[in-house]
């Protein structure tokens, strides 16, 4: 109701800035949008992907998503493409790109703002690309750790070693997170159980309660202690054994991260 509301008054403006909202299909929204950033063919571990994110309706509870899949295999670039879906479609309003550093996290979030300002999209969806802007002209957030749409969507960038507890922008609660990059190559049983507890005790507390959250490119380390919280899940990726693992070790980020 909200989305067709906003899309008719920016019709009624415009009809040039009409979203394109004739496309009724993940793969063309993509061919449409970022065709550039995004091809088939899809691997079926990408269209579980996409199946998922693209069937996230608004103010509704959406299962987590846990994508572990190699590197080079279009990870983070299907991620930051999916956040731009979400503000376009506005199928959730608030979310937090979660890295392991702060430095991590801003890359992915500038990475976003390209895309939210790329020719194409900027012209199928003018709102969601151009920055908030206060009573004063001033930009209420397009800077390298918060990206907020005139459209009303926010991306905030948080990395677990500066992750705050509550994040909340006026009413809203994140009603998404996506866990990208977590892990570190020479990360020991007390950094992971550090960053275990930021997660669980900082992040997720903060979350809407139908909240949608991806966790993904985790990896598990000898003596990992595991938490509860075993809830619906989707898992896609070609290493069945890395998924059960991270299941049976880390069920709160397999699960709930």
């Amino acid at each position: 109701m909200e989305r067709s509301f906003l899309s008719s008054i920016q019709a009624a403006i415009d009809p040039a800035l009409a979203p394109n909202e004739s496309v009724d299909n993940w793969r063309d929204w993509i061919a449409a949008n970022f065709d550039g950033y995004l091809w088939p063919p899809y691997a079926p571990y990408h269209e579980q992907f996409w199946d998922w994110a693209w069937n996230i309706d608004a103010g509704s509870a959406a299962p987590p998503f846990v994508a572990i899949w190699p590197r080079g295999f279009a990870k983070s670039t299907s991620t930051e493409v999916a956040c731009a879906m979400t503000a376009a479609r506005q199928t959730r309003r608030y979310g937090l790109y979660v890295c392991a550093t702060q430095d991590r996290a801003d890359d992915h979030a500038l990475n976003v703002a390209g895309l939210l300002e790329s020719k194409a999209f900027s012209q199928h969806y003018p709102m969601a690309s151009r920055r908030k802007i206060g009573k004063y002209g001033n930009s209420q957030g397009w800077r390298r750790n918060r990206l907020r749409t005139e459209s009303g969507f926010t991306l905030d960038a948080i990395g677990l070693d500066t992750a705050a507890r509550g994040a909340k922008i006026d009413e809203d609660r994140p009603d998404f997170i996506i866990f990208d990059d977590i892990d570190g190559l020479l990360d020991g049983p007390g950094v992971v159980d550090k960053k275990i507890k930021t997660i669980t005790q900082s992040l997720l507390p903060s979350r809407a309660p139908y909240a949608a959250r991806q966790p993904h490119h985790l990896r598990t380390t000898p003596g990992d202690r595991g938490h509860g919280d075993r809830d619906a899940r989707r898992a896609a990726g070609d290493h069945g054994r890395a998924i059960d693992l991270a299941r049976d070790r880390h069920p709160r980020l397999a699960g709930g991260a």
